[in-house]
């Protein structure tokens, strides 16, 4: 009887966070049916969503290419295959900017929600939403949280991403506001970092002729996503 308790869930070690291993375990939609039965070497979506068919096709290297007849259709594609490709790193995102990690890892990410949740990172999506919705094209955006949902919403529980499995969770929902949350956790990562005074020290210790050789602003080996000898036409 404890055996089946534990396999079921209702035995729990709240330091490891495991999941139920008979859910997880299970034959019919555990992790065994978790694989890459998603990898398609292209698609043709006839969705009632769609103003008409879209073609997706991925590449020798994984890359999909989305042929559409129209915007609504290409931004719902585009939602579709993220969610497809991508759905738990999605997830995931939007609950680190969010401060809401420790619903899935217990108390090993409190300090990291708290530290999020210090820097208002939901109010600024919340507010970015906000501001979006004045636009006119915010309607038209909104076509690619409905490739978002309409990709989990073709999923059972035996098709879950085995991330979702292992930590005993199922997707939700997608909304705007998980899709600020992400640009919010992006544009932090990517600029979210204040090292002036300690550079400023050290500009000051070395001299700025060293500073700048060891801190170049600008990395010669730095590649630009457009490469340097095409000539750019628009």
């Amino acid at each position: 009887m404890a055996l089946t308790l534990f396999l079921n869930g209702n035995i729990n070690f709240p330091k490891n966070p495991l999941p139920p291993l008979g859910k997880f375990l299970n034959p019919f939609s555990g992790a065994w049916t978790s694989d890459n039965q998603n990898e398609k070497g292209s698609q043709m979506l006839d969705l009632k969503d769609l103003k008409e068919k879209v073609e997706i096709i991925y590449d020798d290297r994984r890359v999909p290419h989305i042929f559409a007849q129209n915007t609504e259709d290409a931004l719902f594609a585009q939602g579709y295959v993220e969610a497809q490709n991508r759905l738990f790193q999605m997830e995931f995102l939007a609950m680190a900017a969010s401060g809401e990690l420790s619903s899935i890892f217990g108390e090993r990410t409190i300090e990291y929600d708290l530290e999020r949740r210090r820097r208002g990172m939901k109010f600024a999506a919340e507010n970015a939403v906000k501001g979006w919705e004045k636009f006119e094209d915010f309607k038209i955006a909104t076509k690619y949280i409905e490739g978002v949902n309409a990709y989990i919403s073709s999923l059972s529980p035996s098709e879950y991403p085995f991330e979702f499995k292992l930590f005993n969770i199922s997707p939700t929902a997608w909304t705007p506001l998980k899709t600020a949350l992400i640009f919010k956790q992006m544009s932090f990562t990517l600029s979210g970092y204040d090292d002036d005074i300690e550079c400023t020290n050290l500009r000051l210790a070395l001299g700025k002729e060293t500073f700048d050789f060891l801190y170049p602003e600008h990395q010669k080996i730095e590649n630009p996503v457009i490469p340097t000898e095409k000539s750019l036409c628009f």
